[in-house]
């Protein structure tokens, strides 16, 4: 519904008032904005059932990087959210250089994992729930990065995406 309506006060928006430049980029990044926070929202169900369903403690050998991943896609998030309220290009542009970092704290928790298992420390079973959960957040870096993405195309009119390199401190 609350997608609909945006949908709807934008169109409105384009047909009365016309805009340009960069209120019609601001227009623009909120509706594909709108697509990541759902997105968003369905992987944190992910989180809440897997935790939900899995009836044993995080394994002790991947807890403080499991932590340290939440921490940094809470902190992703939150910074992104507030680049595009800002309108804070230099600040969209670091989450945006988050992106090796965050992929290698998924590998070492599933190299953990992987070893626990091969050491049968840990039955598949029970890294199943944390190998979701890791995944889950995962996307969430990867949707919070696409809002920065966001809001450094509304500030600057550069598109990020498909981009082998970003741009550096005052580039374009």
């Amino acid at each position: 519904d609350l997608e609909n309506e945006i949908d709807e006060a934008t169109l409105n928006i384009l047909a009365r008032t016309q805009p340009v430049a960069r209120d019609l980029r601001f227009l623009m990044s909120v509706v594909r904005m709108v697509l990541d926070l759902e997105r968003i929202g369905d992987e944190s169900v992910v989180v809440a059932e897997q935790v939900t369903l899995s009836d044993k403690p995080v394994p002790s050998i991947v807890e403080k990087d499991l932590r340290a991943l939440c921490t940094r896609t809470s902190a992703m998030l939150h910074n992104a959210l507030l680049a595009f309220q800002n309108g804070d290009a230099p600040s969209a542009l670091a989450v945006s250089r988050y992106d090796d970092e965050t992929a290698q704290m998924m590998v070492n928790i599933f190299q953990k994992l992987m070893q626990a298992v091969g050491d049968r420390t840990l039955e598949p079973w029970e890294s199943m729930h944390i190998v979701l959960i890791t995944r889950a957040l995962d996307r969430v870096c990867r949707r919070a990065e696409n809002i920065a993405e966001h809001a450094y195309f509304m500030v600057e009119g550069v598109s990020l995406k498909h981009r082998r390199t970003l741009p550096q401190d005052g580039e374009k």
